[in-house]
């Protein structure tokens, strides 16, 4: 998973994610509401903490004492290698979020990142005797051993960094172990509620992996958190099976740097963010029905857009990220009535995931406003409204190509079949 020995340390401890879910009774919100998608207590991005000392800012590269260490990467100012050195210090934290059943919510939950059973705490490097705790490791210059005035410093920050990367890049990893493993949804009573713990879950992933700087800036700042946003499934009055107001709680703490544990070259840090292809595509081709009456009414598209970006990964599945789309659609309808002007639009960045060319947004993920005019016999009147997709939706992508297949939702008393051809993307 990119995660050297991190992963394989700590995947059965750092259960931020495994939340021993069995998540048979699930979360929500009051109906439209969003939880509001914060970075930490402040929503600071400086590059210094209350103390003074560097933290990641959002440009993933931190500017230390003289440029010693690679945070995650090198600064231009600073060194092309250096030597790998060992972190010291603690995770501390937990991974939130409500439950709820049909129409009732706020059943809060709280789990423990190491676990039902643990005390929220994981040590590094791991613990001699019981191999417990997690491999952190940064990549300086050696000649910060040296600087008696900046070396610690610049080394702690280091160490902070490589913490607050390796601990989100389990956040992400744990989610889709739990995508991964049915008894995460052993308790479902029906295939909706599944659907909809896959869809929270796919969710968080994508927002983890879509706001990594931000996650990066809570995980290195005492006290910070990372408030996500609700997953479409909390929109709708059923909601068993929804984890909503996901909040992620990890504090890298008692950091320090090991100066006598340098022991091989590098060129970056351990840990590094999740790399990502961004695109905005021409959507020229596509279509649907729409079904008002008794006979669904075929449409077409006159023009439109879309953004993607993938998240290249080790993994079997990546997160894949709708995070715009807008449609124009030509007038249809029937005897009955006459839809005109409408677009169709998203409206939040949706999660899905994808194998690297065929990407899957579960129901819920897709969340479309439609707006015009439809006159239904007595005149033309405003029609705004809002849905999302009832079940799975599939498409593919590559380097220059986007693709979507059938989206179903239901929106003001409508229902809406759409589809999108192969659409030219270009790389942003």
């Amino acid at each position: 998973m990119g995660m050297g020995n991190f992963s394989n340390r700590i995947v059965s401890q750092f259960s931020i994610l495994a939340l021993g879910l069995n998540v048979l009774s699930a979360c929500g919100v009051d109906e439209g509401e969003e939880s509001v998608g914060t970075t930490s207590s402040t929503g600071s991005t400086d590059s210094t903490d209350s103390s003074g000392s560097t933290v990641p800012t959002t440009s993933g590269v931190t500017e230390g004492p003289e440029d010693y260490c690679a945070n995650p990467k090198f600064a231009d100012s600073g060194p092309a290698s250096g030597e790998s050195y060992v972190c010291q210090g603690h995770v501390e934290g937990d991974f939130s979020y409500n439950k709820c059943l049909t129409g009732a919510c706020g059943i809060a939950e709280s789990k423990p990142i190491d676990g039902d059973t643990g005390d929220g705490v994981i040590p590094f490097p791991p613990d001699p005797a019981s191999g417990e705790g997690a491999d952190v490791q940064t990549c300086c210059d050696p000649a910060i051993e040296s600087d008696m005035d900046n070396g610690a410093e610049a080394g702690e920050a280091a160490c902070i960094s490589a913490c607050a990367h390796a601990a989100c890049n389990e956040a992400i990893a744990r989610f889709q172990a739990l995508l991964d493993d049915p008894a995460t949804w052993a308790g479902c009573p029906n295939q909706a509620c599944e659907d909809r713990v896959k869809q929270s879950l796919q969710h968080y992933k994508g927002y983890v992996s879509q706001n990594f700087d931000k996650c990066l800036i809570a995980a290195s700042n005492a006290g910070s958190t990372l408030m996500m946003t609700n997953p479409g499934c909390t929109d709708t009055l059923i909601k068993t099976g929804c984890l909503a107001n996901g909040v992620l709680t990890m504090t890298c703490t008692s950091v320090a740097i090991d100066f006598d544990s340098n022991f091989e070259t590098c060129e970056e840090a351990m840990h590094q963010p999740p790399e990502a292809v961004s695109q905005s595509c021409t959507i020229d081709l596509g279509g649907g029905e729409v079904r008002g009456g008794t006979e669904p009414v075929s449409a077409r598209f006159e023009s439109g857009s879309a953004v993607s970006r993938y998240f290249d990964c080790a993994e079997s599945l990546c997160p894949f990220v709708l995070d715009g789309l807008d449609i124009a659609i030509e007038d249809i309808g029937d005897s009955a009535y006459e839809l005109t002007n409408l677009t169709a639009e998203l409206v939040v960045a949706a999660y899905g995931l994808s194998d690297g060319s065929v990407m899957e947004f579960a129901p819920g993920a897709l969340r479309i406003h439609v707006s015009g005019e439809v006159d239904d016999g007595t005149g033309l009147v405003p029609f705004d409204a809002y849905g999302s997709n009832s079940a799975t939706a599939d498409g593919s992508h590559d380097s220059d190509l986007l693709s979507l297949g059938w989206v179903i939702f239901e929106a003001g008393g409508y229902t809406f079949s759409a589809y999108i051809e192969e659409a030219d993307c270009v790389d942003l």
